[in-house]
C-alpha cells in the first residue's frame, strides 16, 4: 500500500472496546455499535478461518488491486 500510494500506511490494531467508544463518540446508534462489535468479535474468534480451505486464488494480486482500486479511491476521497 505504501509503495503504491507513495506515503506511509500504518496498521494499528484497535480493541473492540476502543472501537465501540469511538463509534459512540461519533454518534453511532446503540444497535449499530452492537452489530459492529459482534461482527468484530466473530472475526477475532476466527469466523472466516474455514474460508481458506475452499478459497480460490484470484487472478489479481494485492499490488494490482492497490494500484487499480485503492489508489483511485484514495485520490478521489482526497480531492473531495
Amino acid at each position: 500500500m505504501s509503495q503504491v500510494l507513495g506515503r506511509p500506511v500504518v496498521y494499528r490494531r484497535t480493541s473492540v472496546d476502543d472501537f465501540v467508544s469511538v463509534r459512540r463518540s461519533q454518534g453511532a446508534s446503540e444497535q449499530a455499535v452492537k452489530d459492529m462489535s459482534e461482527a468484530l468479535a466473530a472475526q477475532d474468534a476466527g469466523i472466516y478461518d474455514a474460508d481458506w480451505v475452499t478459497a480460490k486464488i484470484a487472478t489479481t494480486d494485492f499490488r494490482t488491486w492497490c494500484r487499480d482500486v485503492l489508489k483511485p479511491a484514495v485520490e478521489a476521497n482526497t480531492m473531495a
